[in-house]
């Protein structure tokens, strides 16, 4: 071979090499650029995670384009089990610098993942249209309502912020349906909504989405500090969403109130209106077996794993006459009694000629389960319309008067050996509570201050008093159920020395509690006190109560009483959350987008950024606004809210301090397109 043939081999291989080479450069790069243009990675691209929880930065291989992300989306499709997740706030996350996501789902896995909620990281997400989605089983979404309390705007006006933080511009562009809550506002997206940009890939079905805008990062810092880290249970919350109030030995009470004149007419065919006899109706407590528990409620119960205790329901026991002889003289003795409270029957309702009962001692339990209560300053979601005329509680609770309450308890201080700092803290506590407290007969209504300084209140009262014991707990029961006993309290005076010598007498052995005549116009009362049954049971012994409390214990024991009340009528409806919550698959998947209506558009100049911004928190004071229960005419409470200047019925009075320059509305980041 000569010279030249092996020159041109060598050049061959040589240029071979060197093409090899360039390859090796070019479809890399090139590789990537096709890689840069499928819809996974401009969905990923659109993911808004500055300090990676739920998607890494990776490396920036092509000008702009990173690759080789590392995934940590949270393992949201399996349905929580609530016994097992303790919630507790750590978010101090949110005190870094943009902390706050532009994404809707990396703020709600944020959440999740700083309360501590137990999640793995080995989620996948699902990519429509070019968007990310994170598939969320129902169940979180549950857990984040009741542990946030979201519900309606008309419910809770001050949209789930905190006391002197003022509302954005963008809430207002939420839907009608939209709730709202401490960490956020979630709005079902309809499904005309979803399939709307479906039509250029119909092999995509639409998807269920829920969009979700998390308050500001600030706000979110602060309620990790503000919230108590002993808060109820969410076992327990889930209960009273459901309309169940938790007792003792793990039992729950069903209060919804039975139909009576369904029964009446099942039992009786014949006209109402023709009968001119009384009709006598008997409510009373019955356990109901697992097979008699609502559907609805046994299987949301099996899917977020808890399980139902004892449960005593509601019923009508007989109608016209009863079975049991014994309870029959009792409801007999009761009629003709010149002395009622003494009785064993409590009349709950009366209208024409029906009437109806319900045994005190029933009523007894109930409300010392009510006691027994953990209380929260964001209160909870009940399951049951309280502001239905015919509710339970709206029957026999009467929260007014709560000032007069106050100043009684502040005039027997003096009684009491208390240390400077107890005494000094609970004047404050009551000082502070007198300046949002019911000064007339209306009932307490949702306000974040009332709210939280009754809870205050409450709290102080266990520590500095005997609360617990069950002398001043039978007093508190009394004071809740019986208008006759508020009564004796509301006509005497706590102030004058006579009184406050005087001894209320206790006869658990008799069931009885006698309050002593103190002048001619407050004759003594005696009322029916079951003690057996609340306190101990059949172990019961009579000897173990105090037969004798001092005025001024007892006078304590009725503002505990009171504060009960008025926190109870501050319950929030669970209706709202429910509506929206039923709507959905067991699945369905968040949104990226935080804008709340698809209508809302950007006002701003066309030069200034598109870019979604983090919603701002206007410090300062918040104009007071006029607020009113009404009926909407179908049994459920609403908010009336005429002159209505911002958002907090309970916050300071004074001028409004909104800054002119709020925050602009949220943009969809379906607008943003990145060019390759």
């Amino acid at each position: 071979m000569s010279t030249l043939d092996v020159l041109g081999v060598v050049g061959t291989w040589v240029a071979v090499l060197l093409a090899v080479i360039a390859l090796a450069g070019i479809l890399p790069a090139y590789l990537l650029y096709q890689r840069s243009r499928t819809d996974r990675y401009l969905a990923f691209d659109e993911i808004d995670d500055k300090y990676g929880t739920s998607l890494s930065r990776g490396y920036e291989l092509l000008p702009g384009k990173r690759f080789f992300r590392k995934e940590f989306f949270l393992e949201c499709t399996k349905a929580p089990d609530f016994n097992q997740i303790e919630i507790r706030r750590d978010l101090t996350f949110f005190l870094r610098k943009d902390a706050y996501s532009l994404t809707g789902w990396v703020n709600f896995a944020n959440i999740l993942r700083f309360y501590k909620a137990n999640l793995s990281s080995n989620g996948k997400i699902h990519v429509v249209q070019q968007e990310a989605l994170l598939p969320v089983h129902r169940g979180w979404l549950l857990l984040l309502g009741l542990v946030d309390r979201y519900c309606s705007r008309e419910s809770r006006p001050d949209l789930g912020l905190l006391i002197d933080e003022a509302k954005t511009d963008d809430m207002d562009a939420a839907g009608p349906m939209a709730i709202y809550g401490l960490s956020g506002i979630v709005d079902h997206v309809s499904r005309s909504v979803q399939s709307s940009f479906d039509d250029e890939s119909p092999r995509e079905a639409p998807v269920e989405r829920v969009r979700f805008r998390m308050h500001s990062a600030d706000h979110m810092a602060t309620l990790g500090t503000k919230f108590p880290k002993d808060d109820i249970s969410v076992a327990t919350l889930f209960f009273l969403y459901l309309g169940y109030v938790p007792g003792a030995n793990q039992s729950l009470y069903f209060l919804q109130v039975p139909k009576q004149s369904d029964v009446w007419v099942t039992e009786n065919p014949r006209n109402e209106e023709e009968r001119k006899e009384d009709i006598h109706l008997v409510w009373s407590l019955q356990r109901i077996e697992d097979h008699q528990i609502p559907l609805h409620h046994k299987r949301l119960a099996r899917e977020v794993g808890v399980k139902f205790g004892i449960i005593n329901r509601l019923h009508v026991d007989f109608v016209g006459e009863l079975v049991d002889s014994t309870r029959q003289k009792e409801l007999q003795n009761c009629l003709i009694s010149k002395e009622p409270t003494a009785e064993r029957y409590f009349l709950v309702k009366s209208e024409r000629n029906k009437r109806s009962w319900m045994h005190r001692s029933d009523l007894h339990c109930i409300l010392f389960s009510l006691l027994r209560l953990r209380c929260c300053s964001q209160s909870f979601l009940f399951g049951l319309d309280l502001s239905d005329g015919n509710s339970l509680f709206r029957r026999i609770f009467n929260s007014g008067w709560l000032v007069q309450s106050i100043t009684r308890a502040v005039a027997v201080f003096t009684d009491f050996d208390l240390q400077g700092e107890k005494e000094e803290a609970l004047r404050m506590a009551m000082s502070k509570t007198l300046e949002r407290a019911s000064d007339g007969e209306n009932r307490s209504r949702w306000s974040r201050r009332l709210m939280e300084r009754c809870v205050e209140l409450d709290n102080l009262l266990d520590q500095c008093f005997p609360c617990s014991s069950p002398a001043m707990q039978a007093i508190s029961i009394l004071y809740m159920l019986e208008k006759p006993f508020r009564r004796y309290f509301n006509k005497t005076d706590a102030a004058a020395d006579a009184v406050r010598k005087l001894d209320i007498l206790l006869k658990p052995n008799a069931e009885q509690i006698c309050l002593p005549s103190i002048n001619e116009t407050v004759g003594g009362k005696n009322f029916f006190f079951d003690f057996r049954r609340v306190f101990s049971g059949p172990g019961f012994d009579g000897n173990t109560i105090k037969e004798q409390l001092p005025y001024s214990q007892a006078i304590i024991a009725c503002l505990k009483g009171h504060l009960r009340m008025a926190m109870w009528d501050m319950v929030l409806p669970a209706k709202p959350f429910s509506r929206m919550y039923t709507k959905l698959p067991s699945v369905f998947h968040m949104d990226t987008q935080q804008l709340l209506s698809e209508e809302i558009s950007d006002t701003s100049d066309s030069s200034s950024d598109l870019r979604p911004q983090e919603p701002v928190i206007v410090q300062g004071e918040v104009m007071t606004i006029e607020e009113t229960w009404e009926s909407d005419g179908e049994g459920h409470q609403v908010l009336s809210r005429p002159n209505a200047i911002d958002i907090d019925a309970s916050s300071e009075s004074g001028s409004a301090s909104r800054s002119e320059s709020s925050a602009p509305s949220i943009s969809s980041r379906r607008n943003l397109h990145h060019t390759s």
